[in-house]
């Protein structure tokens, strides 16, 4: 491995929605990222040192609230869910944004408990 200085960079899916916006707020409070075609998740950490580049622990896929209330009646919440787990890297994060509280297909606590 280089011995030189490391950085770490938040990797954006770049066809995520809002992938733009979300790049540009993440840069205004100095959190380096980048967007990419990722072919698992919506972002990941790296760490790089010159052209030598290293996936980090982490992955993390984004839900909107609705979103995955839709996908849990079907099977692709399961798909996604066994791709992340079998994926190699150790700590999966399910960001859901949005308020349980609004959707009104699915409880809350199912919701939660995803």
């Amino acid at each position: 491995l280089p011995s030189g200085p490391w950085k770490v960079i938040l990797l954006l899916d770049g066809r995520e929605h809002n992938a733009e916006h979300v790049q540009a707020k993440l840069q205004m409070s100095g959190i380096p990222c980048e967007q990419r075609h990722l072919p698992i998740g919506d972002m990941a950490w790296l760490a790089r040192c010159g052209d030598v580049e290293i996936m980090l622990g982490t992955i993390c896929e984004r839900k909107q609230v609705n979103d995955l209330a839709s996908s849990l009646f079907g099977t692709r919440y399961a798909e996604q869910r066994l791709r992340l787990q079998h994926c190699g890297l150790p700590q999966l994060l399910l960001l859901v944004e949005g308020n349980t509280s609004t959707v009104h297909n699915c409880p809350g606590d199912t919701l939660e408990t995803a």
